[in-house]
């Protein structure tokens, strides 16, 4: 008996993993042109009953690199620290989920623009996640659950820092110039 509540529930959680896997499709591309990398993305939800509102890009660099960003459908951008990773939780989203969320076969494209001098990761994931990007579905009832994918191209950059000998003389720079004004 045991074995076969066992079973039955196993089965129920393949399907309902295939399902939440089978729940939307994402593409990606990235083109360069001069010093700008654009990462463009087709999110499209493709499963009934699934009301997406937001789409999650998890990436290893800085949330300021972004240059800029586009959407569609009304929806807006933040790009926030992931504390986790060190890196930025980029975030497409519907401020009004109900009107511009995303029913079964709706797509949305989203973009992001980088410095091109920051290399494409198609492989990272977010430590102790099961992918670096994510979607929410709403219901009518209530929020659902954030499923995540691996391998969506992403930058990987972060800010420059400067090395201390610049900054030294720098600093000895501003001293000499304050010397001298006095």
């Amino acid at each position: 008996m045991k074995s076969t509540i066992v079973l039955v529930l196993a089965v129920l959680l393949g399907v309902f993993v295939a399902s939440a896997a089978s729940a939307t499709t994402v593409g990606w591309d990235v083109f360069v042109l001069g010093d700008s990398a654009t990462y463009t993305y087709v999110f499209t939800s493709s499963e009934a009953g699934d009301w997406i509102t937001h789409f999650h890009v998890y990436a290893p660099l800085s949330p300021g690199l972004v240059q800029d960003w586009s959407a569609e459908r009304g929806w807006q951008f933040t790009a926030d620290p992931d504390l986790e990773t060190g890196g930025a939780d980029l975030c497409w989203y519907a401020p009004d989920p109900l009107a511009d969320g995303l029913s079964y076969g709706q797509s949305i494209q989203v973009s992001m623009t980088v410095s091109s001098a920051y290399p494409t990761v198609e492989n990272f994931i977010v430590p102790g996640c099961l992918g670096n990007w994510g979607y929410e579905t709403f219901y009518f009832a209530g929020w659902g659950v954030l499923v995540s994918f691996p391998c969506v191209g992403v930058p990987e950059g972060s800010a420059p820092v400067p090395e201390p000998l610049s900054i030294i003389v720098l600093a000895a720079g501003c001293a000499v110039m304050g010397l001298k004004r006095r």
